[in-house]
């Protein structure tokens, strides 16, 4: 019996070791244009492999209602919509700084073989927009500085509100090597201030 549990202890140990120091192979493919959404995903680690590839096509349903009916939904979905934004915003400002610092020490350790990321977007507030792009323009300079294999595109759209984007990547990564990234980021007293903004928001 005792023999046994040390075998199923090693044998733990062996597999604990495998999945902290044997990299993992990651194929993306994602490609969103309008209504369709087409995903190839595939992983590669050790002996085994996975393989995802998924097509969806959305379709926004309208149902009818009365004049007095829709102006109230809208006035109501108006004012959600312009907190929901604040609040969205406030969170991004709030969490720019520890996710670009995550994000730098993440891209450090993976070993990019392919990287390209385009993205169009639009939101109905061209200034929700402008502060996007910006946002997105400074983590795409980060995202150049540490990989010269990392091409990516961003083209906001001002006049309309729209969401398109094709990203494919190819890189391999350890996962002992990136834990003390998220470890810094979950314990970041802006990452937990922010957790508990939305928790409390859910709750009431």
């Amino acid at each position: 019996m005792e023999l046994f549990i040390q075998i199923l202890f090693f044998l733990l140990l062996l597999l604990i070791g495998l999945f902290l120091f044997v990299p993992f192979e990651m194929n993306l493919d994602s490609v969103k244009d309008g209504t369709r959404i087409q995903n190839h995903i595939s992983i590669k680690w050790f002996l085994f492999s996975y393989t995802l590839n998924r097509e969806n096509t959305s379709l926004k349903g309208q149902k009818k209602v009365s004049s007095s009916e829709s102006e109230e939904q809208a006035v109501s979905e108006s004012s959600h919509g312009i907190k929901d934004i604040e609040f969205i915003f406030g969170l991004i400002r709030q969490l720019f700084r520890p996710s670009m610092r995550m994000m730098v020490d993440i891209f450090k350790k993976i070993t990019v073989k392919t990287g390209y990321f385009s993205i169009r977007f639009g939101f109905d507030d061209p200034a929700d927009t402008g502060m996007m792009c910006g946002l997105m323009y400074s983590a795409a300079g980060i995202a150049r500085q540490i990989s010269d294999r990392c091409r990516i595109k961003i083209d906001p759209v001002f006049d309309h509100e729209v969401f398109n984007y094709n990203a494919l990547f190819n890189f391999q990564v350890r996962i002992y090597s990136i834990i003390p990234a998220f470890l810094r980021f979950m314990f970041n007293r802006d990452v937990m201030s922010a957790f508990w903004k939305v928790l409390r928001r859910q709750i009431l």
